[in-house]
């Protein structure tokens, strides 16, 4: 009887794990082909490309107010090295169209120190008064918080520090003892007095006696100067944020910013200012807990990827970033 012929052996299904090595080889490969070149050092430098990344995670939502204000900041340095017209293009992007715009600043009057002393006498004359009606009872608190602010001017003045210090806490416990609004006006100001005298702990103290009532206070133009120059900058912002932008307050406190930057970025002289920027708040420091201190510390030991690990996809943080570097950047000659 004749053999049969044997079938063709069927080849062997091929087993799950070189499916698996093979779907994870093909994942490498699609992984590395679509991996995004990496950033030169150049260009983590340039404050541009993590505005761009700002505006990537921010999408379509509205920027907030204090973004906002970080804008200004960083077109106003970037105008401070010469480059105008991309500091143009970046406000046209992030601000509201009835934010008023930039303005070539009078460099004539920059340069003068004369017209600079006249300036500062007037900005200091608009905001001596105290905007408060007589307390209760004719008791004339107010005029007592007048009097003890120019005695403790006078002795700081003459460095008597103690003098100084005592003055300005027995204005903040006057202040405490005013009605509504006077309170608070009082207050802040007595804060802002005591911040820009190098009394941090002090002005910390004072805002503690600030009652706790619904809604943001409305602080008027010659307080909003006293906080500003006393650094006490978050609580005008907060107070502003839930506004609409085109509110005539929010639009007086974008031009109010606008002259503050100018003239904090030819002094380079504020690094709270330079630190923290729309949250600079010299009565409460930024608590060690929160990422400013450390982006503050990545960006300035040019550690930035350190820093992009620490904004993530937080729009916030990624113009933090830009406002650091643009205002670390050396001066044009």
């Amino acid at each position: 009887m004749p053999d049969t012929p044997a079938s063709p052996a069927r080849p062997r299904p091929e087993g799950w794990f070189g499916v698996l090595v093979t779907a994870v080889l093909c994942g490498i490969f699609l992984w590395w082909w679509f991996l995004p070149e990496p950033v030169s050092s150049a260009t983590e430098r340039d404050p541009l490309y993590w505005v761009g990344l700002a505006r990537t995670h921010q999408g379509a939502a509205e920027p907030t107010l204090s973004m906002r204000l970080e804008i200004i900041m960083i077109a106003e340095a970037l105008r401070e090295h010469g480059e105008s017209t991309v500091a143009d293009r970046l406000e046209n992007d992030w601000l509201p169209p009835t934010w008023p715009r930039a303005t070539p600043p009078d460099t004539a009057a920059a340069d003068d120190p004369a017209a600079n002393n006249s300036a500062a006498g007037a900005s200091t004359a608009t905001t001596t008064g105290l905007a408060t009606g007589p307390a209760p009872g004719g008791t004339g608190e107010p005029d007592l918080i007048a009097a003890r602010l120019e005695q403790a001017a006078a002795a700081f003045d003459t460095l008597d520090i103690e003098q100084g210090q005592r003055l300005l806490q027995e204005a903040a416990q006057a202040a405490a003892a005013l009605p509504e609004p006077a309170r608070t006006h009082a207050l802040w100001r007595v804060a802002a007095r005591q911040a820009r005298s190098g009394l941090a702990a002090d002005a910390a103290v004072t805002r503690q006696h600030q009652s706790v009532s619904p809604g943001s206070p409305e602080f008027p133009d010659w307080l909003i100067a006293e906080m500003s120059a006393g650094d006490l900058l978050a609580p005008v912002v907060d107070a502003h944020a839930a506004l609409p932008t085109d509110h005539p307050r929010v639009v007086a406190l974008a031009t109010r910013w606008r002259a503050l930057v100018r003239e904090r970025v030819r002094q380079r002289d504020h690094p709270l200012f330079i630190r923290h920027g729309p949250a600079t708040d010299t009565s409460r420091p930024v608590p060690d807990a929160t990422t400013a201190p450390a982006l503050w510390s990545a960006v300035e030991a040019n550690r930035l990827g350190e820093a992009a690990r620490l904004a993530g996809d937080d729009p916030a943080a990624c113009l933090a970033i830009a406002r650091l570097l643009a205002w670390l950047a050396a001066p044009p000659p």
